[in-house]
């Protein structure tokens, strides 16, 4: 190695180091400036808008235990837990929620469907695709 390699070696950790510490110096005053917003927010009562400006502040540095227990206890201020007897539905609350589902393509509606409304209508057909080694059918909406 000659002088000109050392040097270039030097100047390129150089840059490196100095570009990390300028990279962590910026994330601690986003995180610091998010944090105090996130704190004024809170005294005044904001909970909503404070809750995303914490959210927004462990972006900057994850798992900050200050923030993540600030969002844990917005999170019970907005809505605290309810606990309830069960975690799942009845027979009949399955049988409810089977009868909204749709049953033939004529019945779905657009508000279902949003921009893939057009593709339900006309007839279904399928497209055979196949060589020696492979088959395909294609329907004509989709899949």
């Amino acid at each position: 190695m000659d002088r000109n390699t050392i040097t270039g070696l030097v100047l390129i950790f150089a840059i490196f180091i100095g570009f990390s510490l300028y990279n962590s110096n910026k994330l601690k005053n986003s995180y610091e400036s998010a944090v105090s917003v996130a704190d004024s927010l809170y005294e005044e009562g904001d909970y909503e808008e404070a809750r995303l400006q914490y959210l927004k502040a462990l972006e900057f540095k994850p798992g900050t235990p200050e923030a993540v227990n600030r969002v844990n206890e917005i999170n019970q201020l907005i809505s605290p837990a309810q606990v309830t007897e069960k975690d799942t539905i009845t027979e009949e609350e399955t049988e409810e929620l089977v009868e909204t589902i749709p049953k033939k393509e004529e019945e779905i509606a657009p508000q279902y469907t949003g921009a893939f409304a057009e593709s339900f209508q006309g007839q279904q057909e399928f497209f055979v695709l196949k060589n020696d080694k492979l088959e395909l059918e294609i329907s004509s909406k989709g899949g």
